[in-house]
């Protein structure tokens, strides 16, 4: 397949550092819904880029990477239509 055992066990530690990173962002961002349950993920970004404890994730992830994460696990806000029938 031209890869090599080292490679495949490099990519393999790789991919398990990034999904406890991305296991921990999400377990941060719970802390802050839980006290904003409507905050949606552009502003739990914001909150988490001014918190301390964040900081070495924002060296790997920008912004969209971030929010993408927080996304597809469910931190997308629900908008209630807002119609009257006559």
């Amino acid at each position: 397949m031209g890869i090599s055992r080292q490679g495949v066990h490099q990519a393999v530690q790789r991919e398990g550092v990034l999904s406890s990173q991305i296991k921990q962002i999400v377990a941060f961002a719970q802390t802050i819904r839980c006290e904003h349950p409507k905050m949606g993920a552009r502003i739990i970004y914001r909150k988490m880029a001014t918190s301390p404890d964040c900081q070495p994730w924002f060296d790997q992830f920008g912004r969209d990477k971030i929010e993408a994460i927080l996304l597809n696990n469910g931190f997308r806000v629900v908008k209630v239509k807002n119609y009257h029938k006559t």
